[in-house]
């Protein structure tokens, strides 16, 4: 009888072992998606200003080794802010929680999981559209001159706005 709890106690114990392993185990579906969505599709999609779309597992598949190298250095989600100087509404730092589940996924293999779990893939439009801005303001024509050197300009936009 003796024996029979210590054998019982073992399985108990490697099929709960089993299952914490695999809830661990991050995947695309219910853990990586959620982020690239959250964090990196505002750029990195068909009519953004990244070099390639993530909008799509396979999409994000083919560049996790780029995703590794730029989430691991830190280089991407670009312009890291510094939340401890002051927080800017809308950046897309990572917290070090979604660096680990990410990076993590990655290297464990690049799981789907239960795709009827993954969030809706976000839409964006071809062009920024603002329905009813609160100012438009024109910008004077200028031509940039022919140099080879970085140029930086300012320009003084009239708002017509009584500013005492």
């Amino acid at each position: 009888m003796s024996i029979n709890i210590k054998v019982s106690s073992l399985i108990l114990v490697f099929f709960i072992t089993t299952h914490f392993a695999q809830a661990q185990n991050p995947n695309w579906s219910e853990d990586a998606a959620c982020i690239i969505y959250s964090h990196c599709t505002s750029c990195h999609n068909p009519n953004g200003a990244g070099p390639m779309s993530l909008l799509t597992y396979n999409e994000v598949k083919s560049n996790a080794t780029s995703i590794s190298y730029y989430v691991s250095n830190e280089l991407m989600p670009p312009w890291p802010v510094d939340n401890d100087y002051s927080a800017i509404s809308h950046a897309r730092n990572l917290s070090a929680d979604e660096k680990t589940t990410l990076l993590k996924w990655i290297k464990d293999g690049l799981e789907l999981g239960d795709s009827t779990k993954a969030p809706t893939k976000p839409i964006y439009s071809s062009k920024e559209v603002i329905t009813s801005p609160d100012l438009v303001l024109k910008a004077p024509k200028y031509t940039v001159p022919s140099i080879t050197e970085d140029l930086y300009r300012c320009f003084v936009l009239p708002t017509n706005q009584n500013t005492r």
